[in-house]
C-alpha cells in the first residue's frame, strides 16, 4: 500500500459553514471530512499529513481520534502568504514521499480513493459546465490526459493524485517554487508521462454550495450541527467543538 499525503495546510476561505471550524473537520453524518478520507485507506497504510492554519485544533482532534494511525504531521511554514499553496505544502512533505505516493487534498472525498502507484494518474469527475471557472480543467484522449487547464468544460481534476514517477514529479514541483503567487501542484502533474484519468465519484467540500451538495448524500446526522458548534460521533468517541472558547 503507497504512502499517502492530505494537504490540510490551507485556509479554506471559501468554506466556513460552521464559525472557526478547521474545512479539514466540516461534519459529514456526524464525522469530520478527514476522517472519512482516513478511513478510505487501509489501517496500516502510512499517512502524512500537511498542517498549517488552525494546526492546534486540527492535530489535538486527529491525535484523539485517529491515535492508532500510522500518521506523521508536517507542520508547513508558510500557509498563507506568497509562495504558499498546495504545492507548496506538498513540497514540505518530501523527505517522507520519497517513493510512489498519492496525495489528496483534504477538501476531496470519493466514493473510493484509488490505491495503487502502478502508474501516474489523476482523480477526475464530470462537472456542470456553467460552474467550471472555479475548478482546474482535463482534457482526455483513450484515459489519457492531455492537458491542463482553466476556463470552460466539463471534466474536472479532482484533487487526488497517484504519483509513480516521484523523482520527475519533484524535480519539476521544486522550480514552480520560485513564484511569487500561489504554488499548484499542476505543474508538476505536466512533467509526468502518460497520466491515467480515472473517473470517481467525487464530493467537493471546498466551497458553501458543493458541501453541502454532499451533506445531502450523507444525510444521517444524528445531531445536527450549527454554525458556530457541532458534535463528532468518530471512532466510538463523541467529542463536541463550540466556537467560544
Amino acid at each position: 500500500m503507497p504512502k499517502v499525503c492530505i494537504l490540510a495546510a490551507g485556509i479554506g476561505s471559501r468554506n466556513k459553514c460552521i464559525k472557526g471550524l478547521h474545512k479539514a473537520l466540516l461534519p459529514l453524518n456526524n464525522k469530520p471530512v478527514i476522517s472519512h478520507i482516513i478511513d478510505s485507506f487501509s489501517q496500516n497504510v502510512e499517512i502524512i499529513i500537511a498542517l498549517g492554519y488552525k494546526q492546534k485544533q486540527l492535530f489535538s482532534y486527529l491525535k484523539k481520534v485517529h491515535f492508532s494511525k500510522n500518521i506523521t504531521y508536517v507542520t508547513v511554514d508558510n500557509f498563507d502568504k506568497p509562495g504558499s499553496g498546495p504545492g507548496y505544502s506538498l513540497y514540505q512533505c518530501k523527505k517522507y514521499l520519497q517513493e510512489p505516493f498519492i496525495f489528496t487534498s483534504v477538501d476531496t472525498l470519493l466514493d473510493e480513493f484509488p490505491v495503487r502507484v502502478s502508474d501516474n494518474w489523476i482523480g477526475t469527475s464530470n462537472i456542470d459546465e456553467k460552474k467550471s471557472s472555479s475548478y482546474c480543467l482535463v482534457s482526455v484522449d483513450n484515459e489519457i490526459v492531455k492537458d491542463f487547464f482553466y476556463g470552460s468544460g466539463n471534466l474536472a481534476f479532482v484533487g487526488a493524485a497517484g504519483v509513480k514517477d516521484y523523482k520527475t514529479f519533484w524535480d519539476s514541483l521544486e522550480k514552480t517554487l520560485l513564484s511569487v503567487k500561489e504554488v499548484q501542484v499542476i505543474p508538476a502533474l505536466q512533467s509526468l508521462t502518460n497520466i491515467k484519468a480515472v473517473n470517481t465519484v467525487w464530493y467537493d467540500t471546498g466551497n458553501i454550495e458543493s458541501y453541502y451538495n454532499a451533506k445531502k448524500v450523507y444525510n444521517n446526522d444524528i445531531v445536527a450541527p450549527k454554525n458556530n458548534e457541532t458534535i463528532f460521533l468518530d471512532n466510538n468517541l463523541v467529542i463536541k467543538y463550540f466556537s467560544n472558547s
